[in-house]
């Protein structure tokens, strides 16, 4: 749960257990909304979310991200989220 922000076109949805609106009051709202449904279902969604974010935002594929721009022989990470980063993470390849 989040609220949105430009640039999260990358981010799953609602059907990967992760939702965003667009001010606090409504993540309020959905919080609220999501403690009635039945606890499997919440299982569910938290299962989902794990399954998508364990291999693009754990700290290993921060480090592999970190890798690859010093190092030709490390493989990256899946382009989401890493390509959405802003700043100069252009390649360095210093000897």
């Amino acid at each position: 749960m989040t609220t949105r922000h430009p640039g999260g076109d990358w981010l799953p949805g609602e059907e990967k257990g992760l939702f965003q609106e667009s001010s606090p009051r409504l993540v309020h709202d959905r919080v609220r909304s999501l403690l009635d449904l039945d606890p499997s279902v919440k299982h569910q969604m938290g299962v989902a979310a794990h399954s998508w974010a364990r291999h693009r935002v754990s700290h290993r594929e921060a480090a592999r991200y970190v890798l690859t721009q010093i190092l030709d022989e490390v493989a990256p990470p899946p382009a989401d989220p890493w390509g959405n980063l802003a700043g100069p993470w252009g390649p360095t390849n210093q000897p």
